[in-house]
């Protein structure tokens, strides 16, 4: 059952099994979900101890090309804000490479991120894996009231050393 949220966004906010979807102005349409992903860290001394640990995913759902709509962004803030109300909630961000454009991605991501509503109460880390093919771009986010932060750092550097080294 479709639930529409109260947030201050500019534009209504729906969520329904782990998704929130809103439509805009010009009738796009975004999906936004967070899906747990603790694998990342497997194999890393933490694993045990981190219990909510997400990948973010935004998604267009209309094909058709829309003008720029700061509203959009506002709206997925909000969603964001929402999100980080749960202090162990984090995000763990890989930049996808299936179509050899996640330099952009990265780039469009810290531009986002740098006119965030939420940043000065999040802690972002960046990383570059490098490859011979590739360079995976990364980041994890997490609130500053974290009380996992040390497992979350100490996970995530040894993630990067792990896929650094892989041979």
């Amino acid at each position: 059952m479709k639930e529409e949220l109260n947030f201050q966004s500019p534009y209504k906010v729906f969520f329904e099994e782990n998704v929130y979807t809103f439509e805009t102005k010009n009738n796009h349409k975004y999906r936004v979900s967070f899906n747990l992903s603790n694998d990342y860290f497997e194999y890393t001394s933490t694993f045990k101890e981190l219990k909510k640990v997400y990948t973010l995913n935004v998604e267009k759902i209309s094909s058709h090309k829309e003008p720029l709509d700061v509203k959009v962004q506002k709206t997925i803030d909000q969603i964001l804000q929402f999100f980080f109300e749960d202090p162990e909630n984090s995000i763990i961000y890989l930049c996808d490479f299936q179509d050899n454009r996640e330099l952009k991605r990265r780039n469009h991501f810290n531009k986002w991120f740098e006119n965030s509503s939420f940043k000065n109460q999040v802690i972002k880390i960046d990383d570059i894996i490098e490859t011979e093919d590739l360079n995976y771009y990364t980041s994890i986010i997490y609130t500053k009231h974290n009380p996992l932060r040390k497992y979350l750092e100490t996970a995530y550097i040894e993630m990067l050393y792990f896929l650094k080294n892989k041979n």
